[in-house]
């Protein structure tokens, strides 16, 4: 019934055409019919032992099964002429045996996904689904296929694989600039607002950064699944006016971040940014203006640049980790691994056992 629920609501963001950037990345669905045979096949509710099962289980678990139940009765697939695929691959994981779900019902997804994004998933043999009522089915304790499922297509469709995606913010190797009227030294979430603003104002300025991509802390720290943790209209660095279709969100993910960091460079400081530029010193002269000395950390190049203002946007709260130690550490024969960025993300933690520190 969850798949059913999901299709639902993927159908209805595609019905009205809402521009949602935080679709899943895929639709998993595991021995469920495709929709439009889901009343039809799928009755779990009609089995002969149906209400002996059912009779076991507490009166809550009772009320809450045949609730379920009637959503299953009631429900009736009402998008026939809506054949039109899905913004999402689609995989389904199908057990051989299954008689709510024969492969054949599980095949049928396809109509619902783009030809080369759909992929049926055989998982091994259907068991006697005696935790059905209790709401855990396969998923109390899902065979490795179904993981390694879901880990292969999270990989194949993550986002972050998808960088050249990002708005062209200009040629972040260009030439350094002898005199602007500001210097920014910091390219994240701050330091590139303030750039935009700046050239808004008729001014000139030159943003520079040390790493290789603009982002700051939101590039380099967070992992590719950090959220904002607090509401997020400070957050949000692009102006929007009007009525849009993104929806508001309290804890807003990293890409959207990103997404709108490099905006904000392509639509307000287009080419102002120089990255791999590492800023040695800074002169204060006697009128008043400053003379910035950096260096090129790829090339090794020097350049001196005069300017009326410097703004510095740099990390110094989280950018260096906090290193752990404690008795005996370092005969640990484990991974010992820190949470900044993606450090943790290609871990295989199945079927081992972890200590969170912290």
């Amino acid at each position: 019934m969850g798949a059913i629920v999901a299709y639902e609501i993927m159908k209805y963001i595609e019905i009205n055409g809402y521009q949602n950037p935080n679709l899943p990345i895929a639709f998993l669905v595991a021995d469920c019919p495709a929709p439009h045979l889901f009343q039809a096949g799928y009755k779990p509710y009609e089995a002969e032992d149906w209400n002996a099962r059912l009779s076991k289980y507490s009166a809550e678990v009772q009320g809450r099964v045949t609730g379920c139940a009637g959503l299953m009765r009631t429900y009736k697939y009402s998008h026939p002429k809506a054949q039109s695929a899905l913004h999402i691959p689609i995989r389904a994981l199908s057990h051989a045996g299954e008689a709510l779900a024969p492969k054949s019902s599980l095949e049928e997804w396809s109509r619902y996904a783009v030809k080369e994004d759909f992929e049926i998933v055989e998982v091994g043999e259907a068991k006697e689904n005696k935790a059905y009522i209790a709401g855990q089915g396969y998923g109390q304790q899902p065979e490795q296929k179904v993981i390694e499922t879901i880990e292969a297509t999270i990989q194949k469709f993550d986002r972050w694989h998808e960088d050249a995606k990002l708005p062209d913010i200009g040629d972040i190797d260009g030439p350094i600039p002898e005199q602007v009227d500001v210097v920014i030294v910091g390219a994240g979430i701050s330091g590139t607002y303030q750039a935009a603003e700046i050239v808004k104002s008729g001014k000139t300025c030159i943003c520079l950064d040390r790493y290789h991509k603009i982002g700051g802390v939101w590039e380099f720290y967070g992992n590719d699944y950090s959220r904002v943790n607090t509401s997020e209209i400070g957050y949000r660095i692009r102006d929007k006016t009007g009525t849009w279709t993104r929806p508001n969100e309290d804890h807003t993910p990293k890409r959207d971040i990103l997404q709108d960091i490099y905006t904000v460079v392509k639509e307000g400081c287009y080419g102002c940014v120089r990255c791999n530029i590492n800023v040695e010193k800074v002169d204060k002269k006697p009128d008043g203006t400053y003379e910035v000395h950096v260096k090129n950390k790829k090339t090794g190049k020097e350049n001196t640049i005069k300017a009326g203002t410097v703004s510095f946007h740099v990390n110094r709260r989280i950018g260096k980790r906090r290193e752990v130690d404690w008795d005996n550490s370092k005969a640990f024969a484990g991974n010992i691994c820190y949470g900044y960025g993606n450090e943790v993300k290609d871990l295989d933690f199945w079927d081992k056992e972890v200590i969170v520190v912290g």
